[in-house]
């Protein structure tokens, strides 16, 4: 069970604040790139159908589903691309 999912209630209470740094995150994110792939997934194990998709793409997906967001909250430096190329570094 992942951590956000096992204190849902003490996080959405604010009694335990989880903050990860617009810096970290924008690396994260950098790295995540860096090392972005293609990927097949069959969401249906009943069915032979494969989506192509992506690590970036699962990671968006499952974060959206996990929060239950419509879309991923945006760093103020997200469409700098330098600025996440000098991040990796």
């Amino acid at each position: 069970m992942l951590f956000s999912q096992r204190y849902f209630r003490a996080i959405e209470n604010n009694m335990l604040v989880v903050d990860i740094p617009d810096a970290t995150r924008r690396k994260l994110w950098a790295w995540l790139s860096a090392n972005n792939a293609s990927r097949g997934i069959r969401r249906d194990p009943n069915d032979s159908w494969i989506s192509n998709s992506s690590v970036l793409e699962e990671t968006e997906r499952e974060l959206l589903i996990e929060h239950r967001w419509e879309h991923l909250p945006v760093s103020p430096h997200s469409t700098n691309t330098e600025y996440h190329a000098a991040c990796i570094s």
